[in-house]
Formats: structure tokens, sequence, C-alpha cells
């Protein structure tokens, strides 16, 4: 499979910053608030979802022997966990004080979805891989964030 480490140190990168949400709330003393409950959790989340995307994709091709079917599958089962997350984690509440906020994220989450359904017919090793890297750049702002607010 083409891009085969690429998709080993991305994965090893969510395991890191699902790890780093840790991190955040062992030395915060004050993470019970919602919006720090949220950011852990979306960390989490984010970064477990990645790292089961990219081992994921490695298995995917152990088993079909067929790049392009391989990239079609892990497109599309990547854009069906996303859209499940964003159903249950984008409405109002302490994450989103504003609706600015939260309608960029609603307009970002959900072109990430439609592109990922996109490049299940397009069969692009590097769309998918470029995708992975704008999902990475989700749980690395919200880690940046929790770690500029201590």
């Amino acid at each position: 499979m083409p891009g085969e480490f690429f998709f080993m140190g991305i994965a090893g990168l969510g395991v890191s910053l699902a790890g780093f949400a840790g991190l955040i709330s062992a030395l915060d003393p004050d993470s019970g608030s919602p919006l720090k409950k949220w950011r852990i959790r979306n960390i989490v989340a984010s970064g477990l979802l990645i790292t089961f995307v990219g081992f994921g994709t490695v298995a995917v091709q152990t088993l079909t022997d067929d790049v392009e079917m391989t990239v079609r599958i892990v497109s599309a089962a990547f854009a069906l966990l996303l859209l499940r997350r964003f159903v249950r984690e984008i409405r109002p509440g302490p994450a989103w004080p504003d609706a600015r906020a939260l309608l960029m994220a609603r307009s970002i989450g959900l072109s990430l979805i439609i592109l990922l359904f996109v490049n299940s017919f397009l069969a692009s090793v590097g769309f998918l891989q470029l995708l992975l890297l704008y999902e990475l750049s989700d749980p690395a702002m919200i880690f940046v964030f929790a770690v500029r607010d201590l």
C-alpha cells in the first residue's frame, strides 16, 4: 500500500493525543466544568478514531490486497464514523458558547464528511491522507486551547 508508514504514523499520533488528554485531566484540578469535560472527551474520541482509521487502513489493505478498494472502504467507513459523531456532538451546549462557533464547527464537520464520501468514489490515497491530517488537526487544536487555558 502506498503510504503505509504514513497511516501507521497517523495512528501513532492519534494514540498520543488520546494519552495527552489524560495529562490534561490530571494536571487540571478543575476538570469538572462542562467545557473541559467536552474537550477531554473530544480529544480522546478523535484520537482513537484517527488511530482506528490509520491502523484499519493497513489492515483492510492486507485483507483486500487492492489499493482502490481499500481507499473506498476506509473512506466510506471514516465518513460514517464522523457522521455518527457529528450527529451526537454538534449541538448547542457548553462547548459551543456562541452560534457562530457552532455554525463554523457544523460547516467544517459536514464538509469533511462530504469529502470523505466523494473520496469513496475517487479512491485517492493522497486525498485520504490529506483528510486524515485535517481530522488530526481537530484534537490537536483542542489540546492547544486546553493547554493555553491552563
